[in-house]
């Protein structure tokens, strides 16, 4: 199948699903499994090409996050989102072509390209600053220079003799550079069942929920990544599609059922890949174990006539993976986790999704004084949402390339709170010694200071000014109620017109009866003002952000 025929199929598989929950849920389309829906159908066109620029990849990954976001938001324009996913897709899809058309040309020829961005009094200041410039096509894709880089770009490549190139349009029913097929695959043949031993599935079976939900989990976390939404524990058609590409790519019997075999190798393939920190056993003791744990609940709930069969186990061949000493093995974990004010679990089980070193983190929470337990939880929920959990520590332009607010493009929200104007980049960079001075401080600080911008954005009176002090200053001294988290999110995002002092006082200090409907706050039942923006939305809004850091982060 081409792209335009996998497009089609899956959409319309989709909408199938969409139905059947609608028809199946008399009050409406569960919140929940319209997610799981929508970022199953969005993640059917992510690409597990590994040679594709990290640059590139992110780049895609986070529209398509977006837009899953906005879909799921509103289902009920299904068909307009699609088209819109369509687009997108192909827009990156041309990008992933047209650069390794370049490093093919680069090979060949031995030359650099230089970009030319047609200047006039039309073109815009992202483009001017690259043009006459010489990159390699890995040097393209690292900048976000490969054409076009915006809505209307004229910008075009030339090759180093000063020909401009004639760079591929992608086609969504032919065969370019790009391996279309690296997106998630639909079914196709069954191999011949194996192994030979009479296996049961029990996808759908009663008692072996746990199950699933361990094969989701397992699906989720392989380096293939085949599952990337579900609802746990429920064998939805998502995970029934991932355990066929599992079975297809591990030459198993293409079923799209799971049973015993299937099960254990996938667990077996999972131990292979991570360092199990719940414990300090070998990798064959933890295999063997569950093993015996599954053929006890088939016997038991099928009967003596199926057993659990299984592939042999392969041991783990890294010389650096530990095995059955204990010591050594606590001083790998110890480094993993990392030490201090939070941990790898907690940023795991928060849901943070960008990229950190942890230690790196507590080194620099210590030094900008976020200590207090109370001050690191709403820090992290602000930062949580501000920056979608990490994925975007630079605010994103809008669809035609203009900012959210009056400041130019260069001057746009950076770091995991986004901080925006030049003048407050300026002020950063000063506080760190960094005498850059580019245009782009916006780009600079997200990609070198987006955590210590955030936190110099939370301790310092030049940035936030409160009550108190600074935004650590205020929640130290009030605690980390969801009125007290209110409070900063108004200081983070403008105070609004119509909330008094007296009312923040109240709010703070739990006197006021307050709630947010529709957009905007009521204070004992009358509408106050506007509400921070997203503080309702179901994927990192603001509240949901203080719900996960309050669940996973109690003293």
């Amino acid at each position: 199948m081409n792209f335009s025929e996998k497009f089609n199929h899956h959409t319309s598989k989709t909408k199938t699903e969409l139905q059947r929950l609608k028809e199946s849920n008399n009050s409406g389309l569960p919140k929940a499994q319209i997610r799981d829906t929508i970022n199953a159908h969005v993640g059917a066109f992510r690409t597990n090409q590994s040679d594709i620029p990290q640059a590139l990849r992110k780049r895609f990954d986070q529209d398509l996050d977006r837009l899953a976001v906005q879909m799921a938001d509103d289902i009920n324009e299904f068909d307009k989102h699609s088209a819109r996913l369509k687009g997108i897709v192909e827009m990156h899809y041309q990008k992933f072509d047209r650069f390794f058309f370049l490093r093919d040309v680069e090979q060949e020829q031995n030359t650099k390209f230089v970009f030319n961005a047609k200047s006039c009094s039309r073109t815009c200041d992202t483009c001017n600053s690259l043009d006459n410039k010489k990159f390699t096509a890995q040097e393209l894709a690292a900048a976000k220079a490969i054409p076009p880089l915006h809505p209307n770009c004229r910008c075009a490549i030339e090759s180093g003799n000063g020909t401009i190139l004639d760079l591929p349009e992608f086609d969504g029913t032919q065969e370019g550079y790009f391996d279309v097929d690296g997106m998630v695959d639909i079914p196709a043949e069954t191999r011949e069942e194996k192994p030979s031993e009479l296996l049961q599935p029990f996808s759908k079976t009663p008692g072996f929920e746990q199950e699933t939900r361990n094969a989701q989990l397992w699906l989720e976390l392989l380096k293939e990544r085949y599952l990337f939404a579900y609802t746990p524990e429920i064998y939805c058609v998502y995970t029934e599609e991932a355990i066929r590409k599992f079975q297809r790519d591990y030459d198993l019997a293409v079923t799209g059922e799971l049973d015993s075999f299937t099960y254990l190798t996938l667990y077996n393939e999972w131990l292979k890949g991570v360092l199990y920190v719940g414990n300090y056993e070998t990798p064959k003791i933890l295999y063997d174990r569950e093993r015996e744990r599954l053929n006890e609940k088939i016997k038991k709930l099928f009967g003596s006539g199926y057993t659990a069969a299984e592939r042999e186990f392969e041991e783990w061949t890294d010389e650096d993976v530990p095995g059955d000493e204990g010591e050594e093995q606590e001083i790998e974990v110890e480094a993993e986790k990392g030490t201090g004010y939070l941990t790898v679990e907690m940023m795991e089980r928060f849901g943070w999704l960008g990229e950190y070193d942890i230690d790196h983190v507590n080194k620099v929470l210590e030094y900008y004084g976020i200590t207090d337990p109370a001050s690191i939880r709403l820090f992290l929920a602000t930062c949580g949402h501000e920056s979608r959990l990490g994925l975007d520590p630079l605010e994103d332009l809008n669809d035609n390339g203009s900012t959210n607010g009056n400041y130019k493009e260069s001057e746009r929200g950076a770091g995991y709170i986004q901080s925006t104007w030049r003048t407050t980049h300026l002020s950063f960079l000063k506080s760190v010694n960094d005498s850059f001075a580019g245009e782009d401080t916006a780009t600079y600080i997200s990609q070198k200071y987006p955590w210590e911008a955030a936190m110099w954005f939370w301790t310092s009176l030049e940035a936030k000014s409160t009550s108190a002090g600074s935004l650590n200053d205020y929640v130290a001294k009030y605690g980390d109620s969801e009125g007290v988290y209110l409070l900063i999110q108004y200081w983070v995002n403008g105070w609004p017109d119509g909330l008094t002092q007296e009312d923040a006082v109240r709010i703070r200090n739990g006197t006021a009866n307050w709630s947010i409907k529709g957009g905007f706050l009521y204070i004992d039942g009358f509408q106050r003002c506007s509400a921070p923006n997203k503080w309702n939305n179901k994927t990192t809004g603001r509240k949901d952000c203080y719900d996960r850091v309050m669940n996973l982060f109690k003293e």
